[in-house]
């Protein structure tokens, strides 16, 4: 984990705008979204941001608790900052 951006209250045009810069101040080689729920309207909209943006849609196994757990355990015992 590199960062917590997380957005709240924006525009899809905004929250795509967001992964675009986190992407870019990461030089990021790929950005990853959820394709389960919604994953072409997620493309579509930060294609719309960034038509040259490195994205790949994955199925998501689990459900966003159990993805958190591991990282958030690295938090608790001070591993991650």
């Amino acid at each position: 984990m590199l960062e917590d951006a997380s957005v709240t209250g924006l525009s899809p045009e905004g929250w795509a705008r967001a992964v675009v810069a986190c992407a870019a101040r990461h030089g990021a080689d790929r950005v990853i979204a959820e394709k389960n729920q919604g994953g072409q309207m997620v493309a579509s909209v930060l294609f719309a941001a960034d038509a040259a943006l490195p994205l790949a849609l994955v199925h998501a196994k689990d459900g966003k608790s159990a993805r958190a757990e591991p990282v958030a355990t690295l938090y608790e015992r001070g591993k991650v900052a």
